[in-house]
């Protein structure tokens, strides 16, 4: 149930944007019309000028004809558009790991991550909230820390578990997101061009390349987003610039879709399988999109429209490759550091093997 304030502030988003809407019908985009599934629109694109064309600042994804009335979006690239939107620590639930987060016992496996990061980041002098800090050293003095199968949980989890993670620690999670540590966080950027750069890095650009595979964008209003909150857990989270370059250079945000366990119930839903029980965390398109408030429905029916995702073959990249450079997004622009720079030159050599 939306309480009172969240319900007031749902209708005034409803009332200030019914006039100008977004893409409730999946309106066509640079000639393609989208597939419509159950809690997205797919566009499928076949050539890479097309690709590009829909992300131009003059593209129909920014404008609703005849409003005129430009729109901001957040973005993620995937190398493979099948690839769902569920954060890495969240792959493949087993029926162990559903009972941990249906009992509301509190699971260890990310713990055990996020409280080595802070203990790492912490004794190289990082600054570290107090938060961050009771949490790693309560978990590190509190018995059996790790498991051998990597996930166990515990019987009586302390408050500092079951607030986990508060609005400090998400700027740990961001950190630890950002460098590779599998978190509950999503990355994304405001920037669709460095999101592309995301979904392509690794895709070798010649003729041998699969001709089966598509990359994937993923396009979310913000608005969107803005709806969501006012009637069930989801966190945008914006880390402090001084933190780390490669936060400004890839204009990052992280979307928190997994509440604190003394808020709410984890997303997972669980179905049959060929007579098997089976366990999935809820995808966060299908989290967006489920709600039955009235509100919420005609901002999505009428005014939003569903997530996005974008896709276009790999064989098509070569272009998009062409234009990345031509922008200068690239390793060292993405990641100012000698990681970076490491990662370009490694980049360069494996093109240039691949281009005779």
């Amino acid at each position: 149930m939306t309480d009172r304030n969240n319900q007031i502030i749902l209708n005034s988003l409803y009332s200030a944007n019914r006039g100008f809407p977004i893409n409730p019908n999946g309106k066509e985009i640079c000639g393609i019309k989208p597939k419509n599934n159950d809690t997205y629109f797919e566009y499928d694109f076949q050539k890479a000028k097309d690709f590009l064309n829909s992300i131009d600042v003059t593209s129909e994804l920014y404008f609703n004809e005849p409003y005129n009335h430009k729109r901001n979006f957040i973005f993620r690239g995937h190398s493979n558009s099948k690839y769902p939107l569920i954060p890495t620590i969240f792959r493949n639930i087993s029926k162990n790991e559903y009972n941990i987060y249906k009992n509301k016992q509190y699971p260890k496996r990310e713990l055990d991550l996020f409280a080595d990061f802070s203990k790492g980041i912490n004794d190289l002098g990082f600054h570290i909230e107090n938060d961050s800090l009771a949490l790693a050293n309560y978990y590190g003095f509190s018995g059996s820390k790790k498991s051998e199968e990597g996930f166990g949980f515990f019987d009586r989890p302390s408050d500092l578990m079951r607030k986990f993670p508060t609005s400090e620690q998400t700027r740990i999670l961001g950190l630890a997101q950002h460098f590779g540590v599998p978190t509950r966080l999503l990355d994304f950027t405001y920037n669709p061009y460095k999101a592309i750069f995301f979904s392509t890095k690794n895709i070798l650009h010649n003729r041998k390349v699969d001709e089966t595979k598509k990359i994937g964008l993923w396009i979310i209003p913000e608005l969107l987003i803005e709806a969501v909150k006012r009637i069930k857990f989801i966190d945008k989270i914006e880390v402090k610039k001084f933190d780390n370059k490669n936060i400004i250079a890839q204009e990052g945000i992280f979307i928190n879709y997994f509440p604190p366990q003394e808020k709410d119930n984890f997303p997972i839903f669980k179905f049959e399988n060929e007579d098997k029980e089976c366990f999935q965390v809820k995808t966060l398109d299908k989290y967006i999109v489920e709600n039955n408030d009235a509100t919420f429905q005609q901002i999505i029916t009428e005014i939003t429209g569903k997530p996005m995702l974008f896709t276009l073959p790999h064989s098509e990249v070569d272009l998009i490759a062409e234009k990345l450079d031509h922008l200068n997004i690239n390793w060292i622009t993405m990641m100012p550091n000698l990681e970076g720079a490491k990662n370009e030159a490694i980049r360069r050599m494996k093109l240039n093997t691949f281009s005779f």
